[in-house]
């Protein structure tokens, strides 16, 4: 159990090495950890998402260049198997005026194979729950554009410091 754990926790700081990577928008930070013909999945922003191989994942930091001091993740281990780790890296949309679709509970299902999935019933529930409010958001985010009302300007952050 213990050098599960120790696997989890190496997972872990792996990828804080690709927030590292991002955050200052140089994938030389990372590369020495991935094999060379690894593969990528993810979610650049509203609406890009990003897969293949992690060269395309490496260009795609360098181009995008340093995110700044104020960028923030997170990191959640998903599951480990022998050569795969499934990580969730979670930029802190909420503070980054990013709308959140919400559901009933954690989004996600349990099982090992797909008919175990599919007696997870409250999983099968929120998921459900979740696609219908996000196909809701959406289709009042086409009507709102149409009709003219944009999504809100952001506005330059202002940092308070309560420390005199």
């Amino acid at each position: 159990m213990r050098e599960q754990i120790e696997e989890f926790n190496a997972v872990e700081n792996l990828a804080r090495k690709f927030i590292e990577a991002v955050k200052n928008g140089n994938s030389e930070i990372v590369k020495p950890y991935f094999y060379e013909k690894a593969n990528f999945f993810g979610q650049l922003n509203e609406k890009e998402y990003q897969s293949g191989s992690i060269q395309g994942f490496y260009d795609t930091i360098d181009k995008m260049g340093a995110c700044g001091d104020d960028y923030v993740a997170r990191v959640d281990v998903i599951t480990l198997e022998k050569t795969i780790a499934a990580v969730r890296v979670i930029e802190d949309f909420l503070v980054s005026e990013m709308p959140v679709i919400a559901s009933r509970y954690w989004n996600m299902v349990h099982g090992w194979t797909p008919d175990d999935v599919k007696q997870d019933f409250e999983g099968l529930q929120t998921m459900r729950i979740l696609g219908k409010n996000m196909a809701w958001f959406l289709k009042m985010k086409e009507v709102s554009e149409k009709s003219g009302l944009n999504t809100p300007l952001a506005e330059e952050p202002v940092f308070t410091n309560f420390i005199k």
